[in-house]
């Protein structure tokens, strides 16, 4: 509390760009683009930072007290990034900075071979560890014998310091012994391949075993926090994981793949069934105490869903990666300021218990890494968007009704007043969520033929999957496509503009119902979204978009004519105009 009252007066004298780091958090106020256009902004805040830290990367920028000291520990591991970066990007400068970092932290190697805590000056088995990585990726890239010689020296120590357990406890962060150092066991797994001495490699094996020691049946490990009596963040929830994974891919040793996929389908569980977005804590059991986002174990969580999805082919775990990187975008600052432009916060909100007010370095690199290994699959935009706002609908279950209610029955009047009900007609309904118009107009008019297409809810052939954006059907198929309350959960409205009118016929109907903001509810939804009172969270990256009728006539284009257009109020409202709806019809000009 003390330490949180003495950043008030560097908040207040930096108020302008914390009012707008604290809004670019809001919903939809987030920049989302292309994953080269997010790397690129990330490595142009990651050379900001190494400016300020002359060579090395300084710790992190604080709304409170502006650039840190550089940061021993995380140049290291930047290092691959920036490398990987550079190749991703096609832009040697990159890898330049890389070794520039390299070199410097050669100049911050004690005689002993141990590197220091920044804040402490004290030597530190986990920065040691991760400098380790730096050195044995510069020797591989670079081939210059002083970077191995360094990683040997360090490797050395870290040998010295062991416990005769495996764990390390002296020179351990806080005197305590850590799980998750297994990130550090992995970098001595890469010295003994690049060194060719197996006493790293017998060191490594030795405090993973004693890791593992430390799981319980769900998955959780002991001492994975940072302090004793905390709970652990999910950042270092997941170096156990990365740890793990990365020393089965040098050491090839089942029982490590077997341990870290354990936590990962306990967080994958938590995350696929429980939780749109992982937690910025959990005590044991995988009970959430903190239900802030701690941003860098998001990136990581990112990172290890790809790499779970690559060695299982479990379509969950891409879409958890799926939807959390578009969360993540959407919190990268990219808002014109030269100390935030690519950064990422420490917590969401911004003051959040993890680094809270501060944009650190390594929330950063590790948002690189994920993206770089997620444009391998090539996911667009609008399936980004997509996936967000299914998953929404899905942890949303009680929005999507089973029966038509009383302002569903609104809708099939105008409905069925408008269109000729004898005529034999194919109608798609976009957006059928569980299929309730589907099973009335089916049911109600035998001779039309009526398919829902949705992207959470399927049925055979009656409901097939697929949204506004991607529709499983062939060119002008349809007489009528309705959609009742679903383009206001569209972000790429050309787009799915465009796939409407390719499966309309000419002369065929677009039937469009959808929530009218000249309401109550309309102007008191900004408010009921940061309460979080709606189906979207305040920090959601996407926001419903709520469209007057009236807007429509310029949006369709010249190839509609909008023929009907009518407003209603809910019939269950006690007030009127307090939550109102519209219905409009338009018509697909003929050439």
């Amino acid at each position: 509390m003390i330490k949180r009252f003495l950043k008030i007066p560097g908040l207040l004298l930096n108020g302008k760009r914390l009012v707008a780091a604290v809004r670019y958090q809001m919903a939809g106020k987030g920049v989302i683009g292309e994953n080269r256009f997010h790397v690129e902004a990330g490595v142009k805040w990651l050379m900001r930072a190494q400016e300020e830290g002359g060579g090395g990367f300084s710790m992190r920028y604080c709304l409170y007290g502006g650039w840190d000291k550089p940061y021993i520990e995380t140049t290291g591991y930047i290092i691959p990034t920036l490398i990987a970066a550079g190749r991703y990007l096609g832009n040697e400068a990159i890898a330049g900075r890389a070794e520039l970092a390299a070199h410097w932290l050669l100049g911050m190697q004690k005689d002993s071979g141990a590197f220091c805590d920044t804040d402490t000056g004290r030597e530190q088995v986990f920065d040691t560890g991760q400098v380790l990585t730096g050195l044995i990726e510069a020797f591989r890239t670079w081939g210059d014998e002083h970077f191995l010689e360094a990683a040997v020296k360090a490797g050395s120590w870290l040998i010295g310091v062991q416990e005769k357990d495996g764990s390390w406890q002296r020179y351990a962060y806080n005197n305590v012994r850590h799980t998750y150092y297994t990130k550090v066991a992995a970098a001595l797994l890469q010295l003994a391949q690049v060194s060719g001495e197996s006493r790293y490699h017998e060191a490594a094996l030795k405090n993973v075993r004693w890791a593992l020691d430390r799981q319980d049946d769900d998955g959780y490990f002991k001492n994975m926090e940072f302090r004793t009596g905390e709970d652990p963040f999910l950042h270092t929830i997941a170096y156990v994981i990365e740890g793990l994974l990365d020393s089965y891919a040098a050491a090839k040793d089942n029982t490590m793949l077997d341990a870290a996929m354990k936590t990962v389908a306990a967080l994958g569980e938590l995350n696929g069934k429980r939780e749109m977005l992982l937690s910025s804590q959990y005590g044991e059991h995988w009970v959430p105490v903190n239900r802030e986002r701690c941003i860098s174990g998001l990136a990581q969580w990112a990172g290890i869903a790809m790499r779970a999805y690559h060695l299982t082919g479990d379509e969950n775990m891409l879409t958890q990666a799926v939807k959390t990187i578009y969360y993540l975008k959407s919190k990268q600052y990219l808002r014109s300021d030269e100390n935030l432009y690519g950064g990422l916060p420490g917590s969401v909100p911004l003051w959040g218990d993890y680094l809270g007010f501060c944009y650190p370095n390594w929330g950063v690199k590790f948002f690189i890494d994920a993206l770089i290994a997620y444009d391998a699959y090539g996911i667009p935009q609008w399936k980004e968007q997509e996936t967000w706002v299914s998953e929404s609908f899905r942890f949303s279950d009680a929005v999507v009704g089973d029966d038509l209610g009383p302002n569903d029955l609104n809708y099939v009047k105008l409905i069925e007043k408008n269109i000729a009900a004898e005529k034999d007609i194919t109608l798609l309904d976009v957006g059928c969520g569980k299929g309730k118009f589907v099973r009335y107009f089916a049911g109600s008019h035998p001779r039309w033929t009526v398919t829902g297409i949705d992207p959470s809810f399927s049925e055979g052939d009656r409901i097939r999957t697929g949204s506004a954006y991607s529709l499983p059907v062939p060119d002008r198929y349809a007489d009528v496509v309705l959609l009742i309350e679903v383009l206001q959960h569209i972000g790429d409205l050309r787009r799915a503009m465009a796939e409407l009118s390719r499966v309309t016929k000419e002369g065929g109907l677009l039937i469009i119902g959808d929530r009218d903001p000249f309401s109550l509810i309309g102007l008191l939804k900004p408010f009921m979204e940061i309460a979080g009172l709606w189906m979207y969270p305040w920090d959601s990256p996407f926001r419903e978009q709520w469209r007057r009728a009236g807007q429509w006539k310029k949006i369709l284009g010249g190839g509609w004519r909008v023929s009907f257009s009518k407003s209603f109020d809910d019939p269950n409202n006690r007030i009127p105009l307090s939550n109102r709806f519209y219905l409009l019809i338009a018509r697909k000009e003929r050439p």
